[in-house]
């Protein structure tokens, strides 16, 4: 073999390396780039799987919330109705010796809860005027239950019915009015719906 022939064949094989470790460092390069991308595109399916679950879970805490809101709307409506039926029916109970009886009873529970002795009644006109012949009676039946030592009418106030019972001085009260009684209901009411409701 001549000179230009080895020349010419170790150029070949010099060609033939350079060729070969190119052909490996771009098969690296393809598979690093590969496991870039791959790393790329599960980063990014990573980030579109967080945003879908936040938009789901905010989506769903707005059902949620609306259907709650519904709910409680619902409930307040079912309340008014009641509230609204059970004044009517308050409005329509008779003057006798039934309401006579109610009266009594919130007059007890006023006086308990006061711890007084002596008391100024404040019922509405009407009732005013009503009460008045049995005064002396329901005093002799409130001071068998507990000591009354005085009872007497106050001022008409404005209420569809019940008492508000003061100390003589009025610097104690207590609301027996059928509507802070229909009030203090309505919050009882709404607090025991709830509570079976599993809201409480």
């Amino acid at each position: 073999m001549g000179l230009k022939e080895k020349i010419q064949s170790k150029t070949q094989q010099e060609i033939e390396r350079i060729l070969s470790r190119a052909h490996r460092i771009k098969e690296r390069e393809l598979k690093i780039a590969n496991q870039k991308k791959q790393q790329q595109l599960k980063y990014l399916k990573e980030q579109i799987d967080k945003e879908l679950s936040v938009i789901k879970t905010s989506k769903t805490s707005e059902i949620t919330l609306k259907y709650h809101i519904q709910q409680l709307n619902a409930l307040d409506n079912l309340i008014e109705d009641i509230i609204a039926q059970a004044f009517d029916n308050l409005k329509r109970i008779p003057r006798d010796s039934r309401y006579l009886k109610i009266l009594k009873n919130f007059i007890i529970e006023a006086l308990k809860s006061l711890e007084i002795d002596s008391c100024i009644l404040h019922l509405n006109s009407q009732d005013t005027d009503w009460i008045k012949p049995y005064i002396t009676d329901l005093k002799e039946e409130i001071n068998a239950i507990i000591p009354l030592k005085k009872i007497s009418l106050g001022n008409p106030i404005e209420t569809t019915g019940g008492v508000i019972v003061s100390s003589e001085d009025k610097k104690l009260f207590f609301d027996n009015t059928f509507e802070e009684r229909l009030k203090k209901f309505k919050e009882e009411i709404k607090h025991q719906i709830l509570k079976q409701m599993g809201n409480v």
